[in-house]
């Protein structure tokens, strides 16, 4: 399902914003977490691969804008794919979810970019 803009959205240069998106269709109710995988082409546009638990279809996304020039996301516009899913153990220290049969641990082997 596809992640996109419900309305234009403005990134200044240089400038990192948290803003709302929705999902192309509604979600089942056996898929309601899923990852945030981008998929546009906007020049130096970065969008943080995510996981959500979306409300409404909406999510919320962080995006970067790394040129010197404002970036313009219009309405409807696509910016990455809504895949689904499953929480393996919600009391798990760390948020272990399977993903495409795969196991990811995000307390673990975060990639450089992504650690403080």
């Amino acid at each position: 399902m596809r992640v996109t803009a419900d309305k234009d959205v403005i990134i200044p240069p240089q400038c990192e914003i948290v803003t709302g998106f929705q999902l192309s269709r509604p979600i089942q109710h056996d898929q309601t977490t899923g990852w945030v995988e981008p998929t546009h082409n906007i020049l130096g546009l970065m969008v943080a691969s995510s996981v959500h638990q979306p409300v409404d279809e909406q999510i919320v996304l962080r995006l970067l804008n790394g040129t010197g020039k404002e970036i313009v996301i219009c309405k409807h516009a696509t910016l990455g794919r809504f895949l689904p899913v499953e929480v393996e153990d919600e009391g798990a220290q760390g948020a272990d979810v399977a993903f495409n049969s795969v196991n990811y641990n995000f307390s673990r082997n975060l990639p450089l970019h992504s650690e403080i």
